[in-house]
């Protein structure tokens, strides 16, 4: 994929994330709408299909039948071309959480009858991103087992292109991060500020504005990720066609120096804003009293800060032998 469709397309994922996020939030099950999607969404839709009468509801079980089962029919279809593996049992789970989450996505009002607690509203909506949290379990834990167990049993070429795709599914769940959970975020602080202070509205201009800062000092490591990860995608295409070769040094050399401007930035954005909000408290109707220290971030950047670091160390060594002989 091109540099050009790649940021084009994850361009889109980032608007249509915050057009959805503001969708989400002029309901109350805000939270349940985000991590139960499409699962909440998909009951609603039955649900009203099936008021329409005999011939509606009789396509509505069709389709809710239909759409639990595909998970278990894709299994039965695999296993004509190979055995069955132990990670193919979350296929199995799948279609059987689909049943029961997507009846009681179908039924909301049965959630209050899994407990004798009196849920109330937030309880359900709790109960819900449960559900829709457990579907994307089982589905993103058949994925990265189904892709350890290809990236064993192949060569390395197949594992390159493996870790491709995984890069390109990277690449996007960290701008849905951002624009989504992050930006759900800026704007719930932005309702809630204007909710809770009718008076005071000299100070909600500056407060409203360390809001945005906040939204940006958050989605910083992801927009490097982003970009670290593009660039990751560029040196095992490289390396693909010459793992030696100049430009996968050049390549690897080039991770190394915004790996550690990552981290730089990372770490000093993590310091200064909070000092930042000290400096204007008197003027801010709400600070951020918990200080962000990205260990996850790190983590992600030293990785890959070290094995760019070992791809270019071992093309010197390879350079050097060939020399010698």
């Amino acid at each position: 994929m091109k540099h050009k469709l790649l940021f084009l397309l994850l361009a889109a994922e980032a608007g249509l994330c915050m057009f959805l996020s503001i969708i989400i939030l002029s309901t109350n099950d805000s939270l349940s709408a985000l991590m139960s999607f499409p699962f909440e969404q998909l009951g609603l839709l039955l649900r009203k299909l099936s008021e329409t009468g005999q011939i509606g509801n009789a396509f509505a079980v069709t389709l809710y039948t239909a759409l639990c089962l595909s998970p278990f029919l894709f299994l039965q279809k695999v296993k004509q071309k190979r055995r069955f593996y132990a990670e193919d049992f979350l296929m199995v789970l799948l279609s059987a959480g689909l049943f029961i989450t997507l009846f009681y996505m179908i039924n909301p009002s049965y959630l209050s009858r899994i407990t004798v607690l009196d849920l109330g509203d937030s309880g359900v909506t709790l109960l819900k991103f449960i559900l829709g949290s457990l579907i994307w379990a089982f589905l993103l834990g058949y994925v990265i087992l189904r892709l350890l167990r290809l990236s064993f049993a192949n060569g390395i070429e197949t594992l390159q292109r493996y870790g491709k795709a995984l890069l390109y599914t990277l690449c996007f769940f960290f701008v849905f991060t951002a624009f989504s959970l992050r930006f759900t975020e800026m704007i719930s602080s932005f309702l809630d500020l204007r909710s809770k202070n009718t008076s005071d509205t000299n100070y909600m201009i500056p407060t409203n504005i360390f809001y945005v800062l906040t939204f940006l000092v958050d989605i910083l490591p992801n927009i490097l990720y982003t970009i670290l990860t593009v660039k990751a995608i560029d040196l095992l295409t490289a390396m693909q066609a010459d793992r030696y070769s100049k430009e996968t040094d050049t390549l690897a050399k080039n991770i190394s120096v915004w790996c550690a401007k990552s981290l730089a930035a990372i770490i000093c954005t993590s310091i200064i804003f909070p000092i930042l909000q000290l400096l204007f408290a008197k003027i801010l109707l709400d600070i951020n009293t918990s200080i962000n220290i990205p260990f996850l971030s790190l983590i992600f950047v030293l990785a890959l800060l070290f094995v760019s670091r070992i791809i270019s160390e071992n093309r010197k060594l390879k350079t050097d032998n060939d020399l010698f002989i």
